[in-house]
């Protein structure tokens, strides 16, 4: 008995984007953006997603002892 043979082609294309800006000592704001696209001749396995965001980091203030 052999196996099935499936002549799956598969196109992927990445983007991410990000950037960090440093507003003050503690508090950092980080935009960031990915976009991910996978073409496959096989009915099924095709897709596309996006990502956006924006995370803010706040870190405690520790005073120098």
């Amino acid at each position: 008995m052999g196996a099935a043979k499936i002549d799956r082609a598969d196109h992927l294309q990445v983007g991410t984007l990000e950037r960090t800006y440093v507003v003050l000592h503690w508090l950092s704001i980080r935009p960031y953006a990915r976009y991910q696209a996978r073409h496959s001749n096989v009915e099924g396995f095709t897709f596309d997603g996006n990502i956006i965001g924006v995370e803010l980091l706040a870190k405690q203030f520790r005073p120098n002892r």
